[in-house]
């Protein structure tokens, strides 16, 4: 923002080091996004299959078109690769405990990547299928599939509202400008 207090030089440099910081965020989150890319494919159908699908994601031209820019894309990307790696974990894991965690974390995950760009609130579907194998084991399974996923819905909203906190400091504005911003796509 220009600061008409200061001269020109200075803001422009602020504003200079604002563009690389967010290229290093942005670099460092795209990074993340191929490893988390690599550890879902890893988890869901081998070494291999993880190694080719994080090589394509590494040259595919969108996410290096936009991992130049200071946009929200590569973020939200970030954090549903996240939800989705965290979600096949828990669907891997045989101990219940950690299952709920993985379930948890991948919750956070998804309410993370809401937060940054709002249409990225599905990466919360994908746990119905640990849910469901967590269900579908026993008696007790159903309890704790309950539980997991209502923790995960929990975390999911506790994130959304961390990193979107005008949604409860003005949640009339918010609701305006979600519906307006609904209306136009």
């Amino acid at each position: 923002v220009p600061r008409p207090d200061l001269p020109f030089e200075a803001w422009v440099a602020d504003f200079a080091h604002l563009l690389f910081l967010s290229r290093c965020v942005t670099v460092a989150l795209g990074v993340g996004t191929v490893l988390a890319t690599l550890t879902l494919g890893r988890k869901l159908y081998g070494e291999r299959a993880g190694w080719i699908a994080a090589g394509f994601l590494t040259v595919a031209p969108l996410p290096v078109l936009l991992g130049h820019y200071m946009t929200v894309d590569v973020p939200s990307t970030f954090f549903v690769m996240l939800a989705l790696a965290l979600g096949a974990a828990a669907l891997a894991e045989p101990d219940r405990r950690r299952m709920l965690c993985w379930i948890a974390g991948a919750g956070f995950a998804a309410g993370l990547a809401t937060g940054t760009k709002y249409n990225c609130f599905p990466a919360l579907f994908p746990l119905a299928v640990p849910l469901w194998r967590m269900w579908r084991e026993d008696s007790g399974g159903r309890r704790a599939a309950l539980a997991a996923g209502i923790g995960a819905v929990i975390a999911a909203t506790a994130a959304f509202l961390l990193s979107t906190p005008g949604a409860l400091l003005d949640t009339e504005r918010f609701l305006r400008d979600l519906l307006y911003e609904m209306g136009r796509n």
